[in-house]
């Protein structure tokens, strides 16, 4: 049963891991598919170097692991451990009240989207963001359409759901 199920590396994020080794973890423990956090400690920053990218290949190959989507829901290595904005654990997001932080959440996005065809994965994962206090609902809601609009036209040129 655990074959049909791919595993997320978000599991290895205690900052003891790097990509490769959650890799070899979640083949050793019988999972055939891994969904990769684009994220910090184990991807960050975007976009890799050659050699990190060749890495992670390498490991892929070498475990038979097929990579069944990228997590881009999350950026917080935009944060490092300190000047996390109100309200923010994860980001930036499509939703934040200062358009700069949304065009920021835009311009990860389309680097996750050039991580996955790199690793000619079909599929990213994003997430809408949070309503920021004193917005309505239905202007976070706009401004969550237009940015994911912005990522989409470009994942379609890249061939990435």
């Amino acid at each position: 049963m655990i074959e049909r199920l791919a595993f997320g590396t978000n599991a290895f994020t205690d900052g003891n891991w790097t990509m490769e080794d959650a890799i070899y973890a979640i083949a050793k423990e019988g999972f055939k598919a891994v969904n990769i956090l684009a994220d910090a400690p184990l991807l960050w920053p975007l976009p890799l170097s050659r050699e990190k990218l060749k890495s992670i290949k390498d490991a892929l190959k070498e475990t038979g692991l097929v990579v069944s989507g990228i997590n881009g829901a999350t950026c917080s290595g935009y944060w490092g451990n300190t000047n996390m904005p109100p309200g923010q654990k994860f980001g930036p997001c499509f939703t934040d009240k200062e358009q700069g932080l949304r065009t920021l959440k835009v311009g990860f996005t389309k680097l996750v989207i050039d991580l996955a065809e790199q690793l000619e994965v079909q599929n990213i994962s994003i997430l809408s963001g949070y309503c920021p206090d004193g917005v309505s609902p239905n202007r976070a809601w706009k401004w969550m359409k237009n940015a994911i609009f912005q990522a989409l036209i470009y994942a379609e040129t890249r061939r990435v759901n």
